[in-house]
């Protein structure tokens, strides 16, 4: 796959070279705290997970770099139902990269390269804690829309807003 530009971002897709700084983000205290799963991860057990989900055609994993340097910024992470119609999106920055604008920026080109590759989904789901302001704003900012129907809460029963944004036939 090619990468794709977002003016000083590059985009491409997960690789084994990535395991480690996935593991790192995921691990992060601030990352934990705003998701739904809140435990750390030991590396045998994101090495398994991670190796699966590389070899499978419901995850599509994409990394987000600077393209002057390589430097790895985050990760956009869509997650398919067995139909391939719909999936959950998840974004995680690393520590050094929050609060740069990056995130709303690295989730319009993630989800270009997702509609472009899974042209039969249709719709792409976020469930995000009401006290996570940035990704509520980044979100909202591409073009998800609230679900005002759905009342969640994740294992800490910490109240989660679902998201959502239909997605367009315009590759077909």
């Amino acid at each position: 796959m090619a990468d794709k530009r977002v003016s000083d971002i590059t985009l491409r897709e997960a690789n084994l070279s990535d395991m480690e700084a996935l593991l790192l983000w995921r691990n992060d205290a601030l990352t934990r705290a705003m998701s739904i799963d809140t435990r750390e991860l030991d590396l045998p057990t994101h090495q398994q997970w991670f190796t699966q989900a590389l070899n499978n055609e419901r995850f599509y994993i994409l990394i987000a770099e600077l393209a002057a340097n390589d430097e790895r910024l985050g990760m956009v992470r869509f997650d398919l139902e067995a139909d391939l119609s719909k999936a959950k999106i998840s974004i995680n920055l690393s520590s050094q990269s929050r609060g740069k604008g990056y995130a709303s920026r690295c989730l319009t080109e993630a989800i270009e390269l997702f509609k472009k590759r899974y042209r039969q989904c249709d719709a792409i789901l976020a469930q995000i804690k009401t006290n996570n302001i940035g990704s509520i704003r980044s979100f909202e900012q591409v073009g998800f829309c609230l679900d005002a129907t759905q009342d969640n809460q994740d294992e800490q029963s910490d109240k989660l807003l679902s998201y959502y944004l239909n997605l367009g036939n315009e590759y077909e």
